[in-house]
């Protein structure tokens, strides 16, 4: 296996993005275009306890004779969505796998700006339990790769890598 193929691998099989990116915490733009060309804005907000998004409902439910049984249900639906992204990030699982992905947001630049010439791939596997961490090293030497290591490892990880490393000098 060369050093592109190794890299593939890992990119291919790890979550690369930002998560957190994922959770709502606000109704959709549509919506609240659709919602404010009724007369209703006060839903335009941002949504981070069952509260809010129970006053929300409430404002919405109050306003039903007003809109489309499409947007209704479209809104009601999303506030599901919400409550469901809001119940899972207070969750146990929930609140580990936020503490890795807000490592790795600040680990990927570190890494970039520590070590400019190696390739450093971190992310999360998609086929293990959600709360893990993977992190591909591409070294020329053993040595350089340990110094990258323990650099990584200054960095506190919230959880202990699975390292998998690639040294270019050991396959030639």
């Amino acid at each position: 296996m060369d050093k592109e193929q190794f890299l593939q691998g890992l990119k291919d099989n790890l979550i690369l993005w930002d998560v957190g990116r994922m959770f709502h915490t606000r109704l959709s733009d549509a919506i609240l275009e659709d919602l404010a060309a009724l007369g209703i804005e006060s839903a335009d907000r941002e949504l981070t306890t069952r509260k809010d998004c129970e006053e929300v409902a409430l404002l919405i439910v109050a306003q039903r004779r007003n809109m489309d049984e499409a947007l209704y249900s479209d809104c009601m639906a999303e506030l599901r969505e919400i409550k469901d992204d809001m119940k899972w990030l207070a969750s146990k699982t929930g609140k580990r796998v936020m503490a890795i992905e807000r490592w790795l947001v600040a680990a990927r630049q570190k890494a970039k700006e520590s070590f400019p010439y190696n390739e450093i791939v971190m992310g999360r596997d998609m086929m293990e339990e959600p709360d893990n961490l993977v992190v591909g090293i591409v070294a020329e030497t053993r040595e350089e790769c340990n110094t990258i290591q323990n650099t990584i490892e200054s960095w506190y990880p919230p959880i202990e890598p699975n390292y998998k490393v690639y040294i270019v000098s050991e396959q030639r």
